[in-house]
């Protein structure tokens, strides 16, 4: 079931006044922003769904568009669209999510069929340029055209060749529809100066969706080899639970207050010394059931990378984080090969 480009204005224009229902008191109208930074839509274009909503639709009554300006004496209310909902409202919305739902289904099925024939290095040069989105993304006011470089190295160790971060944007846009270009600067042809650079919208509920696919290509064994020209960290953030090698591959998710994630976190927050299974238990109040080549073992580091990580014994760990570029030499590790998630 294909979902149409006019339906999916209207379904990302209702969700807009759905979410501005949940906040209105139900005797007053809905009013959303004339130009609403959300939108992936032509400003100029929301009265026009506006009207289509009323007239064909009768899901709303219109009391008012606005043309951006408060005229003289008036509400400054009236500077945005201000209408009110009828009974249809609820069902149409419900009955278009569910579409689109299906839709998304759909492209989703068809977007990993085309992921499956990438090879393991066009995999990783897209995980790397999203990574690097959604990271500028994060730092980057709300309404603000999210700002990308053509760069060589992102994220310490992880290298993209800057020639190819044009042609992937520009699919990223054309080929997947998960963002927006607003803007192209070639910079300095003489490669003395500025650097070519793109001002984007993120299609946020697609780009997220896209992410996750490609993190998630890993069904076939693909694995990508990490240079081991600097040093090893792993990062990890209790909130997403994600352990991280390099900002940039994940290694594991451990599952919320298990033993595998309440053991890492200690270790992550006591690196680079021994730490006994005692003291585990004793700091965190718990009965450790596993040993620690399990835990290791479970949060799925293995074989060279458990080796620059991990010293383990029957009773005791040690966690080493970041892993200089000197303990790999003496350990003999020239690259480790990662399983793309």
């Amino acid at each position: 079931m294909s979902f149409n480009p006019v339906e999916e204005k209207i379904y990302l224009l209702l969700k807009e006044i759905a979410e501005k229902k949940e906040i209105t008191p139900s005797d007053e109208p809905i009013s959303i922003p004339f130009n609403g930074n959300n939108r992936s839509f032509d400003f100029r274009e929301t009265p026009i769904i506006l009207k289509k909503l009323e007239k064909d639709h009768k899901i709303i009554s219109i009391i008012h568009i606005s043309d951006g300006t408060i005229k003289h004496g008036q509400s400054s209310k009236y500077y945005g669209h201000v209408f009110t909902l009828t009974d249809q409202f609820d069902q149409y919305y419900q009955g278009l999510k569910e579409k689109l739902a299906k839709s998304h289904t759909q492209k989703s099925d068809n977007t990993k069929k085309i992921l499956e024939g990438f090879s393991a290095d066009t995999i990783t040069n897209y995980k790397i340029l999203l990574n690097v989105i959604k990271n500028k993304n994060e730092v980057t006011p709300r309404g603000t055209a999210v700002k990308v470089t053509c760069e060589t190295h992102y994220h310490n160790d992880s290298q993209i060749d800057s020639g190819l971060v044009e042609g992937l944007m520009r699919k990223l846009e054309s080929d997947f529809g998960v963002i927006k270009i607003i803007d192209f600067s070639k910079g300095d042809v003489t490669g003395y100066g500025n650097r070519p650079e793109f001002k984007i919208q993120l299609l946020e509920e697609k780009f997220f969706n896209f992410l996750k696919l490609v993190e998630n290509r890993s069904g076939d064994g693909i694995t990508s080899g990490i240079s081991l020209e600097k040093s090893l960290r792993i990062t990890y953030s209790e909130h997403s639970r994600e352990i991280l090698l390099n900002d940039l591959f994940l290694i594991a998710k451990p599952d919320f207050d298990s033993e595998n994630e309440q053991v890492f976190n200690y270790l992550y927050k006591n690196p680079n010394r021994p730490v006994g299974r005692g003291e585990i238990m004793e700091d965190l109040k718990i009965t450790l059931t596993k040993d620690f080549h399990k835990i290791v073992e479970n949060l799925k580091f293995k074989k060279d990378l458990r080796k620059a990580f991990f010293d383990i014994s029957q009773d005791s760990i040690k966690f080493f984080n970041p892993v200089s570029k000197e303990r790999l030499q003496e350990l003999g590790i020239k690259t480790i090969a990662i399983e793309i998630k």
